[in-house]
């Protein structure tokens, strides 16, 4: 039975927390059990972290971005100095997308199948400009 939480594959790097506590550890899994994670620590000690503690995956540059994001439109919502704020911090210029994975995720959330479709897609592609990149 599965419950959704983020669980740890072996060579894998994570990092763990026990429930209440704030700090997070790195670590890269050596081994899963059924009831626990080991782990090599710095000094080449196994240990093992029972698999009732809280695990993340290591957060990327983009998630680190995006939970900032989610914060300053949070904390501005009633104020106009978000956007400002937003253009101040300097966030990482995207990777490009393939005009298809436009196309794509109009499809999966589209009501309006058709020619309306299109049109949105030409709208968002003329939007992100040059990080738009054709198929070909």
């Amino acid at each position: 039975m599965s419950t959704g939480k983020y669980i740890p594959k072996v060579g894998e790097e994570f990092e763990w927390s026990y429930k209440e506590a704030v700090a997070w550890t790195r670590a890269k899994a050596i081994c899963v059990t059924d009831k626990a994670i080991g782990y090599e620590d710095s000094k080449s000690w196994i240990v093992t972290v029972c698999k009732s503690c809280n695990f993340r995956p290591i957060p990327t540059k983009a998630d680190v971005e995006r939970d900032e994001l989610v914060r300053i439109i949070e904390d501005s919502y009633s104020s106009y100095s978000g956007a400002v704020h937003i253009q101040k911090v300097g966030f990482t210029i995207p990777k490009k997308i393939k005009r298809s994975d436009v196309a794509s995720v109009v499809d999966v959330n589209s009501c309006m199948k058709g020619y309306e479709d299109e049109t949105l897609i030409r709208a968002v592609c003329d939007l992100l400009g040059d990080l738009v990149e054709s198929d070909v």
